[in-house]
């Protein structure tokens, strides 16, 4: 059976796949990987079949030679369109979001991250075809953010991360953390 999430979105799963092929082939040519060096390791990832399991899975890929999750997000908003959506948006607390553009992250895939120990270790990325952007930014850096209510009726809260190259990293940026950062992580793990 499908959850209320699932049921939502259920006509967007081939959208999503080719979001998740955006990120896949974004990954490989950023950090230097071949096919064997990104896994898919998310229920569903990269496929249009139907997932009747528990909704939380480990994040979408996994790149065993620097111990990295990547959890993969799209928006089909602009900039424009996510600067209207916000507006009438409030934060956990009853506070309006600030008038910005943002991007948003299920909680629950944060909690996931954290539960599972991997937090230091998974990174986000959200794919945005209305502007043609692959952003970046990594699980422990959402703490910074509010959570919203709202995103979605009846739905979990998200973090609200604003829509800009302060907050998010390019491909270039996360290729330069990873050399700095995933190095360290795969010696503490």
């Amino acid at each position: 059976m499908l959850n209320a999430f699932q049921l939502r979105y259920r006509n967007d799963w081939q959208y999503s796949v080719l979001c998740e092929a955006s990120a896949y082939i974004n990954l490989k040519q950023v950090l230097g990987l071949d096919n064997r060096g990104i896994l898919r390791t998310g229920k569903g990832t990269m496929s249009t079949a139907v997932v009747y399991e528990p909704f939380e899975s480990p994040p979408d890929f996994y790149i065993p030679s620097l111990n990295l999750f990547v959890e993969v997000t799209h928006s089909k908003l602009s900039m424009f369109e996510s600067y209207s959506r916000c507006s009438r948006l409030r934060t956990e607390d009853g506070r309006p979001l600030p008038p910005v553009p943002h991007l948003f992250i299920r909680h629950g895939k944060y909690l996931e991250a954290r539960e599972q120990r991997r937090l230091l270790r998974t990174v986000f990325a959200s794919v945005n075809p209305a502007d043609g952007s692959i952003l970046y930014i990594p699980a422990k850096k959402l703490e910074r953010y509010p959570l919203v209510e709202g995103y979605e009726e009846g739905g979990e809260p998200y973090f609200a991360v604003p829509w800009n190259a302060t907050h998010w990293w390019k491909p270039a940026e996360l290729r330069a953390w990873v050399l700095k950062e995933a190095g360290s992580c795969r010696r503490s793990s």
